[in-house]
């Protein structure tokens, strides 16, 4: 697989076309080694050196159905993943964040800022859109520019490997709030599909934001009524509402 990302002793490597990497003069033994890749659940584990070659499986991630929903309220899920191959001047952009900045509950996607031209994506699972034309994609968004060199967009895939835009996109200005949002898009792009992949992508000069937040992301089919819900946990015992009690709902 080109493009995954291999760390061994912290030190950060990207696979070439051929989906290798060679190193020299490594000693027989057991290595610590993480390994991600867009579209793939990550790896982490040992590899074992004891030959001229060592070999890592990865698993694609499952397609889900429609509709699909995720909210954001400790961490970001296993079969979400990241397209970043960059390795100079590397920093993390996409987390988890404790925020509410887009305007749902605690906890959301942000993308952060780094001194670098690149692009990079953050991937929903594979959606099946099988008879589907067209799907309908909604979610929470606050996007915090800084100046004028990069955008943030929405793409679609049906291989993770080729991209098009669904048009909607923010340009970078001059240090500028957009939201919070509750942005509504018609997909019709890469649809109709056992794997159809959405990214929410920002690329260019990514020094030239600040952040952006997303949550409360919902993938439906046309035609599909959604609801508000609020929901209310109670003691079983005495009936008295319990504040603070988590709900997830999937």
């Amino acid at each position: 697989l080109k493009d995954a990302v291999v760390i061994v002793n912290s030190t950060r490597f990207v696979t070439g076309a051929d989906g290798r990497l060679v190193f020299n003069g490594v000693a027989k033994g057991s290595y610590p080694i993480t390994v991600s890749r867009h579209a793939y659940y990550s790896y982490s584990g040992t590899v074992e050196v004891n030959s001229n070659q060592a070999e890592i499986y990865l698993d694609k991630i499952t397609a889900v159905s429609l509709p699909f929903s995720q909210s954001f309220n400790s961490n970001i899920p296993s079969n979400f993943s990241v397209y970043d191959i960059q390795i100079t001047n590397y920093e993390q952009v996409w987390d988890f964040n404790s925020s509410t900045n887009a305007g749902g509950v605690s906890g959301e996607l942000r993308a952060d800022y780094r001194d670098d031209v690149s692009t990079v994506r953050m991937l929903l699972p594979p959606i099946n859109t099988i008879d589907q034309s067209t799907i309908n994609l909604s979610f929470r968004s606050l996007f915090d520019d800084y100046g004028v060199g990069m955008k943030i967009l929405v793409e679609t895939s049906t291989d993770g490997e080729s991209w098009t835009s669904t048009g909607w996109e923010k340009l970078s200005v001059n240090n500028n709030n957009y939201g919070p949002d509750l942005i509504s898009i018609t997909i019709s792009s890469n649809t109709n599909s056992p794997n159809t992949y959405i990214a929410f992508t920002v690329t260019g000069d990514l020094y030239y934001f600040d952040d952006w937040y997303i949550d409360n992301i919902q993938v439906t089919q046309p035609g599909t009524p959604l609801y508000s819900a609020s929901f209310s946990v109670y003691d079983n015992d005495t009936d008295d509402v319990i504040p603070g009690a988590q709900v997830s709902v999937n």
